[in-house]
């Protein structure tokens, strides 16, 4: 079976789904290297599917891998595992991740890519055009055991909300959600620094309140400012590693 646990959630034609895992601690800068560096493989997987953007974020030892394809999801996922550029980035990394699979072994590659599925779970974007040159920054939240969807509902309300202001830097978002683990995917015109409450996808008032609930914030940390809301950013931000879209995405 495709590791696919749940139907993918596809908007407008585009599917987006993410993998995460973790490498051992103290090799995080030679697992970037190699994922950051590797030939693309082909966009055109058959007739009606495609690659659209590929996009890798890290943080401590979490590796979180976005993808977006037009068409069939599994298809693409098998495409993109038969390329031997692909193959040899994977093979590559192997020996640093936390969890032992065997590639060659259809049944443990199976079974790594099901536990690694981090689904879409909430997509929303600004439909106004004249957003291709947004930044793509990826924010992984401390959620409390328990309190992933809750907290991914929330925030897809306020990013629904903050699409709708013409004057917002939002551009778009996509939330995944494994359990408790909670991955944004946030498109901005500009840097987060500059719009830490689109960034965030909250601002001070009752949302934060009811995500301080949700959030296993660090000691002192108030999401009711601005200065609270930039420290809470800094901790979750995720570093890029690389984002590839297809030419005519």
């Amino acid at each position: 079976t495709d590791p696919l646990p749940l139907p993918p959630l596809a908007m407008g034609g585009v599917v987006r789904h993410a993998l995460t895992f973790t490498v051992k601690p103290g090799c995080e800068q030679t697992v970037a290297g190699i994922l950051a560096d590797y030939r693309s493989p082909t966009a055109r997987v058959d007739e009606t599917t495609r690659l659209r953007r590929t996009s890798l974020f890290m943080r401590g030892n979490r590796v979180v891998r976005a993808v977006e394809v037009e068409g069939d999801l599994g298809n693409a996922l098998r495409h993109v595992a038969s390329q031997p550029e692909i193959r040899a980035v994977e093979e590559a990394i192997n020996p640093y991740l936390e969890e032992a699979r065997d590639l060659g072994n259809p049944a443990s590659a199976r079974a790594f890519f099901a536990r690694a599925a981090l689904p879409a779970v909430s997509h929303t974007e600004n439909p106004l055009p004249g957003t291709d040159a947004a930044v793509r920054h990826a924010f992984v939240y401390p959620v409390r055991p328990g309190c992933g969807a809750a907290a991914a509902r929330l925030l897809a309300e306020q990013d629904e909300a903050a699409v709708a202001d013409p004057g917002s830097p939002l551009v778009a978002t996509t939330m995944f959600l494994r359990e408790d683990t909670l991955v944004r995917l946030v498109d901005l015109d500009g840097s987060y620094q500059e719009a830490l409450e689109a960034a965030a996808g909250f601002a001070p008032g009752r949302a934060a309140e009811e995500l301080s609930r949700q959030l296993d914030l660090d000691a002192g940390t108030d999401l009711q400012s601005l200065s609270g809301i930039e420290h809470f950013l800094a901790r979750c931000c995720m570093d890029p590693v690389t984002d590839r879209q297809a030419l005519d995405a």
